[in-house]
């Protein structure tokens, strides 16, 4: 499992991207809340209802 975290130009933590080694990357926003995931194994990015968002990686289009 790896973790990045995603700041905004001022240094802040605007969210953290989550890889657990499975195929899935999570995007969380900087209070823990999941925002969506991403599912190598199709190349489709879900919102956090299950929602197709698009074709490839697209989680940091989530971030509010």
């Amino acid at each position: 499992m790896s973790e990045k975290f995603l700041y905004d130009n001022l240094g802040k933590v605007i969210g953290r991207i989550e890889d657990n080694g499975t195929g899935t990357t999570c995007i969380y926003s900087s209070q823990g809340e999941m925002l969506g995931k991403y599912e190598e194994a199709v190349d489709m990015t879900y919102d956090e209802y299950g929602n197709v968002v698009g074709r490839g990686n697209l989680l940091t289009t989530l971030l509010r």
